[in-house]
């Protein structure tokens, strides 16, 4: 297994961005390396962070570091044709949590994921700031058509 958000990545968009500042608070820096940027939501509205692939991808587990005092109380993973996968993070820790995807979820070939954050548990306006995003998984197998 390998991180998903390398070359097979197109892009990863959020609902918001704090103050629309893209370069200082935008989604780039969950998957920059730099423990000290962070992607931050510009309110509490429900978010929802989307990383579409160019290939099809079977997603093992995610893991994000939140920013002190603007984590989540619950993540969820949609995936299609499966239940919900509900992440429930430590909101008050900074390092990285890693969420192992269920049997069901790793079944799935993806060319999207959408991770859905109904509320931040920010003491500033109810926001999430997430300083480290990584998805980790294979890519999937290319389904070989029967001859003719």
């Amino acid at each position: 297994m390998t991180s998903l958000l390398g070359d097979n990545c197109t892009d990863i968009r959020v609902t918001s961005v704090l103050y629309n500042n893209i370069a200082e608070s935008g989604p780039q820096n969950m998957t920059d390396g730099d423990p000290s940027t962070a992607w931050f939501s510009a309110d509490e509205r429900p978010h929802v962070i989307k990383i579409h692939f160019r290939r099809p991808v079977h997603v093992h587990a995610v893991t994000m570091a939140f920013v002190e005092n603007r984590g989540a109380l619950s993540c969820t993973v949609a995936v299609p044709s499966v239940p919900t996968w509900t992440m429930r993070p430590k909101h008050a820790l900074t390092e990285p949590q890693t969420f192992v995807a269920p049997d069901n979820v790793k079944a799935v070939a993806l060319n999207l994921l959408s991770i859905m954050i109904p509320r931040g548990s920010g003491t500033v306006l109810g926001q999430v700031a997430i300083s480290h995003l990584d998805v980790v998984g294979v890519e999937a197998q290319p389904v070989p058509h029967p001859a003719e």
